[in-house]
């Protein structure tokens, strides 16, 4: 892996079947890592990954035994990266307002977006600790940082949740060799953002100075130098990918 030598770390990604966690699982398999992919999606297991498990992180048995799992074949994680994101929509309005967002539909987003990442650094980070190196990478957004009037406010509060999840574990385990940051993705090409009503779609790039939408590669290659060794001083960050339509 870039910048560190003689060392062979393990990366578990979630959300790795496709768009950006696909693109995350293959630049650290380029890199020589062994990736762990999770996926709710079966199409997990044709991504050339050391171990491929389909998963749905909604559900809380699902993600436990996928860590039984692991801790079975002795796999150790040195590298989380929680990137899987959901987005449910129910309105036939081109989005949900939040008059639109049942309580299913809420529970659901915190459940993907917010509580399995929460889970899985729960039960990861003290094996980092202990071994005196990690890197916790969590993907939040442009949304979790700033009004985006395409997305909507469940969606929002994941991703605003996950920066400061990011700070509070940060500052628990940085002293361990362990760092921990954001990554927040503008727009980006992707199964889940081109799902979007094409008028918006292109009313979004035409705020972006970039002037374009981003590829799932640019932030791969974020991703990947986060988690290498010459960006171990670096933590509680949230970096943000978005062409400039967003500078905090």
């Amino acid at each position: 892996m870039t910048g560190v030598a003689d060392v062979t770390r393990t990366a578990l990604v979630t959300g790795a079947a496709s768009g950006i966690g696909r693109a995350i699982a293959d630049r650290f398999g380029a890199e020589g890592i062994r990736v762990v992919a999770l996926d709710r999606s079966e199409s997990v297991r044709e991504i050339g990954a050391t171990h491929a498990l389909v998963v749905d992180l909604s559900q809380r048995a699902e993600i436990d035994a996928a860590l039984a799992e692991l801790e079975t074949k002795g796999v150790e994680v040195d590298i989380l990266v929680n990137c899987a994101g959901i987005q449910p929509q129910a309105s036939d309005r081109g989005k949900n307002y939040v008059e639109d967002i049942g309580d299913g539909v809420w529970d659901l987003t915190i459940a993907v977006n917010l509580t399995a990442p929460f889970r899985l650094s729960r039960a990861l980070v003290p094996g980092m600790k202990e071994r005196g190196w990690g890197r916790v990478i969590n993907i939040a957004s442009r949304a979790g940082q700033t009004y985006v009037a395409s997305t909507t406010a469940d969606y929002s509060a994941t991703k605003a949740g996950l920066i400061g999840f990011t700070r509070m574990l940060a500052g628990e385990v940085s002293r361990y060799g362990v760092t921990v940051n954001t990554v927040a993705p503008g727009r980006i090409s992707t199964p889940l953002a081109n799902a979007q009503d094409e008028d918006a779609i292109e009313a979004m790039v035409a705020t972006i100075p970039a002037g374009r939408v981003g590829d799932p590669s640019e932030i791969a290659a974020t991703v990947t130098f986060l988690a290498s060794e010459p960006a171990s001083y670096i933590t509680g960050a949230t970096v943000a990918v978005n062409g400039g339509a967003y500078m905090p």
